[in-house]
Protein backbone atom coordinates (compact mmCIF):
# COMPACT_ATOMS: atom_id res chain seq x y z
CA UNK A 1 0.00 0.00 0.00
CA UNK A 2 2.83 2.40 0.84
CA UNK A 3 4.52 1.70 -2.48
CA UNK A 4 1.30 2.35 -4.39
CA UNK A 5 0.61 5.61 -2.51
CA UNK A 6 4.14 6.77 -3.27
CA UNK A 7 3.60 6.32 -7.01
CA UNK A 8 -0.12 5.99 -7.75
CA UNK A 9 -0.65 4.96 -11.37
CA UNK A 10 -3.77 4.33 -13.40
CA UNK A 11 -2.35 1.68 -15.78
CA UNK A 12 -3.83 -1.30 -13.85
CA UNK A 13 -7.28 -0.09 -14.94
CA UNK A 14 -6.34 -1.28 -18.43
CA UNK A 15 -5.55 -4.81 -17.31
CA UNK A 16 -7.48 -7.82 -16.04
CA UNK A 17 -9.00 -7.54 -12.56
CA UNK A 18 -10.51 -10.34 -10.48
CA UNK A 19 -14.29 -10.13 -10.15
CA UNK A 20 -14.06 -10.63 -6.38
CA UNK A 21 -11.64 -7.71 -6.05
CA UNK A 22 -13.98 -5.44 -8.02
CA UNK A 23 -16.92 -6.40 -5.80
CA UNK A 24 -14.84 -5.71 -2.70
CA UNK A 25 -13.71 -2.31 -4.01
CA UNK A 26 -17.24 -1.18 -4.87
CA UNK A 27 -18.03 1.77 -7.11
CA UNK A 28 -15.56 4.50 -8.06
CA UNK A 29 -16.23 7.68 -6.09
CA UNK A 30 -18.03 10.44 -7.98
CA UNK A 31 -17.28 14.16 -7.67
CA UNK A 32 -17.56 17.48 -9.47
CA UNK A 33 -14.23 16.88 -11.25
CA UNK A 34 -15.61 13.87 -13.17
CA UNK A 35 -13.68 11.69 -10.72
CA UNK A 36 -10.37 12.82 -12.23
CA UNK A 37 -8.37 11.37 -9.31
CA UNK A 38 -10.87 8.84 -7.99
CA UNK A 39 -9.44 5.89 -9.87
CA UNK A 40 -6.29 6.00 -7.74
CA UNK A 41 -8.26 5.52 -4.53
CA UNK A 42 -10.25 2.72 -6.17
CA UNK A 43 -7.08 0.97 -7.33
CA UNK A 44 -5.65 1.35 -3.83
CA UNK A 45 -8.60 -0.71 -2.61
CA UNK A 46 -7.55 -3.45 -5.02
CA UNK A 47 -4.01 -3.36 -3.58
CA UNK A 48 -5.50 -4.79 -0.38
CA UNK A 49 -5.93 -8.00 -2.38
CA UNK A 50 -2.32 -8.08 -3.58
CA UNK A 51 0.17 -6.42 -5.89
CA UNK A 52 -0.48 -5.54 -9.50
CA UNK A 53 1.51 -7.56 -12.00
CA UNK A 54 2.74 -6.02 -15.24
CA UNK A 55 2.30 -8.05 -18.41
CA UNK A 56 4.93 -6.83 -20.86
CA UNK A 57 2.81 -6.97 -24.00
CA UNK A 58 -0.05 -4.87 -25.41
CA UNK A 59 -3.54 -5.93 -24.36
CA UNK A 60 -5.28 -3.28 -26.44
CA UNK A 61 -4.59 0.00 -28.25
CA UNK A 62 -5.87 3.23 -26.75
CA UNK A 63 -7.13 5.98 -29.04
CA UNK A 64 -5.61 9.34 -28.06
CA UNK A 65 -7.45 12.31 -29.53
CA UNK A 66 -7.97 16.02 -28.67
CA UNK A 67 -11.60 15.55 -27.54
CA UNK A 68 -10.98 12.69 -25.10
CA UNK A 69 -11.70 13.09 -21.38
CA UNK A 70 -7.96 12.90 -20.66
CA UNK A 71 -7.13 15.62 -23.18
CA UNK A 72 -9.89 17.81 -21.77
CA UNK A 73 -8.51 17.31 -18.27
CA UNK A 74 -4.96 18.34 -19.20
CA UNK A 75 -6.28 21.48 -20.90
CA UNK A 76 -8.40 22.49 -17.89
CA UNK A 77 -7.34 25.46 -15.70
CA UNK A 78 -4.63 24.91 -13.09
CA UNK A 79 -6.93 25.90 -10.22
CA UNK A 80 -9.32 23.10 -11.17
CA UNK A 81 -6.46 20.58 -11.26
CA UNK A 82 -5.23 21.73 -7.86
CA UNK A 83 -8.73 21.42 -6.44
CA UNK A 84 -9.03 17.86 -7.80
CA UNK A 85 -5.74 16.99 -6.09
CA UNK A 86 -7.54 17.30 -2.74
CA UNK A 87 -9.79 14.38 -3.70
CA UNK A 88 -6.71 12.21 -4.14
CA UNK A 89 -5.77 13.09 -0.56
CA UNK A 90 -9.17 12.14 0.86
CA UNK A 91 -9.46 9.03 -1.31
CA UNK A 92 -6.11 7.62 -0.19
CA UNK A 93 -6.86 8.36 3.46
CA UNK A 94 -10.18 6.57 3.13
CA UNK A 95 -8.44 3.42 1.94
CA UNK A 96 -5.23 3.38 3.98
CA UNK A 97 -6.12 4.67 7.45
CA UNK A 98 -8.48 1.75 8.30
CA UNK A 99 -5.55 -0.63 7.69
CA UNK A 100 -3.49 0.95 10.49
CA UNK A 101 -3.20 -1.20 13.61
CA UNK A 102 -1.48 1.25 15.97
CA UNK A 103 -1.48 5.05 16.57
CA UNK A 104 2.09 5.12 15.22
CA UNK A 105 1.06 3.46 11.95
CA UNK A 106 -1.91 5.80 11.67
CA UNK A 107 0.26 8.88 12.09
CA UNK A 108 2.84 7.53 9.64
CA UNK A 109 0.27 6.92 6.91
CA UNK A 110 -1.41 10.30 7.47
CA UNK A 111 1.87 12.12 7.13
CA UNK A 112 2.92 9.97 4.18
CA UNK A 113 -0.23 10.83 2.23
CA UNK A 114 0.11 14.54 3.06
CA UNK A 115 3.69 14.31 1.86
CA UNK A 116 2.63 12.59 -1.36
CA UNK A 117 0.08 15.30 -2.18
CA UNK A 118 2.54 18.12 -1.47
CA UNK A 119 5.24 16.47 -3.61
CA UNK A 120 2.76 16.08 -6.48
CA UNK A 121 1.82 19.72 -6.14
CA UNK A 122 5.45 20.91 -6.14
CA UNK A 123 6.21 18.71 -9.16
CA UNK A 124 3.35 19.97 -11.32
CA UNK A 125 3.34 23.57 -10.10
CA UNK A 126 6.95 24.45 -9.19
CA UNK A 127 6.14 28.17 -9.10
CA UNK A 128 4.39 27.44 -5.75
CA UNK A 129 1.34 29.60 -6.43
CA UNK A 130 -0.55 29.19 -4.18
CA UNK A 131 1.70 27.99 -1.35
CA UNK A 132 2.01 24.37 -0.32
CA UNK A 133 0.44 25.33 3.03
CA UNK A 134 -2.65 26.49 1.12
CA UNK A 135 -2.86 23.12 -0.64
CA UNK A 136 -2.77 21.37 2.75
CA UNK A 137 -5.52 23.67 4.02
CA UNK A 138 -7.62 22.87 0.94
CA UNK A 139 -7.09 19.14 1.53
CA UNK A 140 -8.35 19.46 5.11
CA UNK A 141 -11.32 21.50 3.93
CA UNK A 142 -12.17 18.78 1.42
CA UNK A 143 -11.96 16.17 4.17
CA UNK A 144 -14.49 18.15 6.21
CA UNK A 145 -16.75 18.59 3.17
CA UNK A 146 -16.83 14.81 2.64
CA UNK A 147 -17.58 14.18 6.33
CA UNK A 148 -14.41 12.14 6.89
CA UNK A 149 -12.57 14.18 9.55
CA UNK A 150 -12.26 11.00 11.63
CA UNK A 151 -9.51 9.95 9.18
CA UNK A 152 -7.33 12.87 10.33
CA UNK A 153 -8.60 14.24 13.62
CA UNK A 154 -7.94 17.80 14.76
CA UNK A 155 -5.56 16.70 17.51
CA UNK A 156 -3.55 14.58 15.02
CA UNK A 157 -2.83 17.49 12.70
CA UNK A 158 -0.22 19.54 14.66
CA UNK A 159 2.38 16.74 15.06
CA UNK A 160 2.03 15.83 11.37
CA UNK A 161 2.46 19.44 10.23
CA UNK A 162 5.33 19.99 12.65
CA UNK A 163 7.33 17.35 10.78
CA UNK A 164 6.06 18.17 7.30
CA UNK A 165 6.29 21.98 7.03
CA UNK A 166 10.11 22.24 7.43
CA UNK A 167 10.49 19.61 4.70
CA UNK A 168 8.18 21.60 2.43
CA UNK A 169 10.34 24.68 2.81
CA UNK A 170 13.40 22.68 1.78
CA UNK A 171 11.60 21.20 -1.21
CA UNK A 172 10.58 24.66 -2.42
CA UNK A 173 14.17 25.93 -2.40
CA UNK A 174 16.36 23.36 -4.09
CA UNK A 175 16.25 20.46 -6.50
CA UNK A 176 19.06 18.74 -4.59
CA UNK A 177 17.09 19.17 -1.37
CA UNK A 178 14.17 17.47 -3.09
CA UNK A 179 16.36 14.47 -3.94
CA UNK A 180 17.75 14.29 -0.39
CA UNK A 181 14.25 14.49 0.99
CA UNK A 182 13.05 11.72 -1.32
CA UNK A 183 15.83 9.48 -0.01
CA UNK A 184 15.02 10.38 3.58
CA UNK A 185 11.37 9.54 2.98
CA UNK A 186 12.37 6.28 1.35
CA UNK A 187 14.41 5.44 4.44
CA UNK A 188 11.35 5.99 6.65
CA UNK A 189 9.32 3.75 4.36
CA UNK A 190 11.97 1.03 4.54
CA UNK A 191 11.91 1.12 8.34
CA UNK A 192 8.11 0.83 8.30
CA UNK A 193 8.08 -2.11 5.84
CA UNK A 194 11.14 -3.99 7.15
CA UNK A 195 11.49 -3.01 10.83
CA UNK A 196 13.73 -5.97 11.74
CA UNK A 197 15.99 -6.36 8.70
CA UNK A 198 18.62 -3.74 7.94
CA UNK A 199 19.77 -5.63 4.85
CA UNK A 200 16.29 -5.58 3.30
CA UNK A 201 16.02 -1.87 4.08
CA UNK A 202 19.29 -1.18 2.25
CA UNK A 203 18.23 -3.28 -0.76
CA UNK A 204 14.87 -1.45 -0.82
CA UNK A 205 16.60 1.93 -1.03
CA UNK A 206 19.15 0.79 -3.61
CA UNK A 207 16.37 -0.57 -5.79
CA UNK A 208 14.69 2.84 -5.63
CA UNK A 209 17.91 4.59 -6.68
CA UNK A 210 18.39 2.25 -9.63
CA UNK A 211 14.77 2.63 -10.70
CA UNK A 212 15.01 6.43 -10.52
CA UNK A 213 18.18 6.40 -12.60
CA UNK A 214 16.64 4.04 -15.17
CA UNK A 215 13.54 6.24 -15.50
CA UNK A 216 15.64 9.37 -16.03
CA UNK A 217 17.70 7.65 -18.74
CA UNK A 218 14.53 6.34 -20.43
CA UNK A 219 13.01 9.84 -20.44
CA UNK A 220 16.14 11.24 -22.08
CA UNK A 221 16.05 8.58 -24.79
CA UNK A 222 12.33 8.90 -25.59
CA UNK A 223 11.65 10.58 -28.95
CA UNK A 224 9.69 13.83 -28.90
CA UNK A 225 6.05 13.32 -29.89
CA UNK A 226 4.95 15.15 -33.02
CA UNK A 227 1.58 16.91 -33.50
CA UNK A 228 -0.01 13.77 -34.97
CA UNK A 229 1.39 11.30 -32.45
Amino acid sequence: MLQYIERPQAMPLRGLIRRGAIKQAGLVRSDEFRAAKAEFGWLAKLVRWGNFRRVAKPLYYRLDHPRSITSAWFSSPDDRKRAALTTLFTGLLEVAVPLCRTPEERRFIQRFILDRIVCSYLYWWPSNEPSAEKIIADCLERLTLEGNTHLLRKEELPPNLQELIPDIKGLERSRMRRFIYQMHRRSRMARAIYPTSRMRRVIYQLRYLLETLRNKISNLLLPTRGPGA
